[in-house]
């Protein structure tokens, strides 16, 4: 097996992974390279993190 086998099957080990997304944000690239310009809160998402 070679290194990049390794690196390959490494994420798969932990695979599915699982989360609760309560928002996306909205980032955009300006000057001063990248920043959070609104969130959105998700639609049935609970408040308490």
């Amino acid at each position: 097996m070679t290194v990049f086998d390794e690196v390959d099957a490494e994420p798969a080990n932990r695979l599915p992974a699982t989360a609760t997304i309560t928002s996306v944000s909205l980032l955009v690239s300006g000057s001063q390279g990248w920043r959070r310009h609104a969130e959105f809160p998700l639609l049935g998402a609970s408040s308490n993190t």
